[in-house]
């Protein structure tokens, strides 16, 4: 097959994609943190049609049942639209672990992302700066 083929074969996936729903970038930053510090959040969905009006996005945690933070929009361009979020990362723990970040949508639409969470306590990262001799 040709490049100029390959190409064009590659533009009707990426069409039929943005067609069937949203495709979606989903991150943490930072993604590795201890309990006292701030994250941020941030969503940017990518489709065509009146579908991209309609989101509220609302990150939850597959670990802990309880947790809910809802993203704003910060930016709406071409076919993307982009979400934040920030929080203290005490709010959703105080121990260290990972924890699974999911993304709906809307409230209670099914996930259509996910990012790991990777959070340690100050005197895990104080012992990985000054390792043992």
């Amino acid at each position: 097959m040709s490049t100029s083929a390959d190409s064009e074969r590659l533009v009707e996936q990426i069409g039929e994609l943005l067609r069937s729903g949203p495709l979606v970038r989903f991150s943490c930053d930072p993604s590795v943190v201890s309990t006292a510090q701030r994250i941020k959040l941030r969503a940017t969905f990518y489709t065509t049609g009146p579908r991209g009006t309609s989101f509220k996005p609302l990150a939850k945690c597959e670990e802990l049942a309880s947790f809910e933070q809802a993203l704003s929009e910060v930016q709406a361009s071409g076919s993307g639209r982009s979400f934040e979020a920030e929080f203290e990362v005490s709010r959703l723990t105080k121990m260290s672990g990972s924890f699974t970040l999911i993304l709906e949508p809307q409230l209670n639409e099914p996930p259509v992302a996910y990012t790991i969470l990777h959070v340690f306590t100050a005197g895990e990262i104080a012992q990985a700066r000054n390792p043992i001799p």
